[in-house]
């Protein structure tokens, strides 16, 4: 990747792996594979290793378990009824973490 030396200010590039990625989980065995998080960690590094002259940074962040549609189920995709309550004891965080509040972390 070639880039010239920039003169704005810094930028970054934010990669998002998955704690699902760490282990299979059953009914999302295509999110858990494409969220594989040493693939997607060795990924950032070698962009960022590419683009620290440029003054880009890169980072990947694995925010957990997340109050998503995907994650409350569809009607497509059936799920035991006890799946999530048995999922939410085995965390250690008791509150949900949603969309809006990851972005403000990466601000």
């Amino acid at each position: 990747m070639m880039l010239r030396k920039r003169t704005r200010p810094a930028e970054s590039i934010l990669n998002i792996a998955s704690v699902s990625g760490r282990g299979g989980r059953r009914y999302l065995s295509a999110y858990s594979a494409s969220k594989r998080d040493d693939r997607t960690i060795a990924f950032t590094k070698s962009v960022a290793l590419e683009v620290v002259r440029s003054g880009i940074r890169v980072n990947t962040i694995l925010p957990g378990f997340t109050d998503t549609p995907m994650t409350q189920g569809t009607p497509k995709q059936p799920r035991p009824k006890n799946q999530n309550k048995k999922f939410k004891r085995k965390r250690k965080l008791t509150k949900n973490k949603k969309g809006t509040e990851i972005r403000r972390t990466t601000d």
